[in-house]
């Protein structure tokens, strides 16, 4: 699991293999709240269902499960050369990237995708999957490092 634990509102805290996972790869974590599908009522399931979906474990105590057997193993199970799973992992930690500092969009602008899956932001040129040829983009970016000037004021 990527998260130690979703906040209110949507933020989540993220496990520091998992940062060092996502500063690796340069990935930008995102996740979505998944929300009960709605059904018929013809789809609804039997209360004889219902109760054998009740006996099943819950997805939070198969988590639990398998956290409290890998932490069980953490400083008992070694390897050839006789280093502990935590004594790997600490050094695996040490030669990871430092996560970067989170980025903070500051300027949004709109953008429509050419033909040839090129934008044009702020004077500069960006090629896109094609398959984005033709759509309208938001584009969020930090503050140009060039004055802004309002073609509509006057002097």
């Amino acid at each position: 699991m990527g998260t130690s634990a979703p906040l209110v509102g949507g933020a989540r805290t993220l496990t520091a293999r998992f940062e060092a996972l996502a500063s690796h790869y340069l990935l930008e974590a995102c996740f979505c709240r998944p929300a009960k599908a709605t059904t018929s009522p013809a789809a609804r399931p039997s209360p004889a269902s219902a109760r054998a979906d009740s006996e099943r474990p819950t997805l939070a105590a198969i988590d639990a499960t398998l956290l409290a057997q890998m932490d069980a193993r953490l400083d008992t199970q070694r390897d050839a050369a006789g280093r502990t799973i935590s004594e790997r992992f600490a050094e695996e930690q040490r030669q990871c990237r430092r996560a970067p500092t989170p980025f903070a969009p500051e300027a949004t602008t709109f953008a429509t995708v050419s033909p040839r899956a090129l934008v044009r932001v702020g004077g500069a040129v960006y090629s896109v999957w094609t398959r984005w040829a033709g759509l309208d983009l938001v584009v969020r970016s930090a503050p140009p490092p060039w004055p802004s000037w309002d073609a509509t004021a006057s002097a």
